[in-house]
């Protein structure tokens, strides 16, 4: 068996998709090669199977510690730089490398970049989109970092964003 960092029931993210809990490590047969396989049940309802040999190509990662969600509420809390004037297309194409990376620090920037202030101006569908999406990820993990449900992490978000 590989070493593996990861032990039931570490919260864990898995990059552009979320959120999870490592169910355990299992023996899996496929063919005629037998694996060492990392489960894990994201929030979205599917489960993932890893090899564990492949662990680190994955991505996969513990959820951040409280000092990096003091980093992403500094991000959250900042005023962001004015509109670059590349094309949306481009900044889409970014914005959604970006959330597969499943770093916290940089959907914080997707959220704050393309948080839209209730009265301000309207989103395109594929600003909201994006927005949603790293919105998605991002609460989640804030959620379980500080050990509460998702409602309170994104009020909590949400009133940093406000206040910026």
């Amino acid at each position: 068996m590989a070493n593996v960092s990861f032990k039931s029931g570490d919260s864990v993210v898995y990059p552009g998709h979320g959120v999870g809990k490592v169910g355990g490590i299992k023996t899996e047969t496929v063919g005629a090669l037998t694996l060492d396989v990392l489960t894990v049940s994201l929030e979205t309802g599917m489960t993932v199977r890893i090899p564990t040999t492949n662990l680190k190509k994955s991505g996969l990662r513990k959820v951040s510690t409280r000092q990096v969600m003091r980093d992403v509420f500094g991000v959250l809390s900042r005023v962001p730089a004015s509109r670059k004037k590349t094309m949306w297309r481009h900044r889409a194409l970014e914005y959604a490398a970006k959330i597969k990376t499943g770093d916290a620090i940089a959907i914080a920037e997707i959220v704050r970049d393309l948080y839209r202030a209730p009265g301000g101006a309207e989103s395109s569908y594929s600003e909201k989109a994006i927005y949603q999406q790293a919105w998605d990820h991002l609460i989640p993990e804030i959620a379980a970092v500080h050990e509460t449900d998702k409602e309170s992490a994104g009020k909590k978000v949400a009133d940093l964003l406000d206040a910026a």
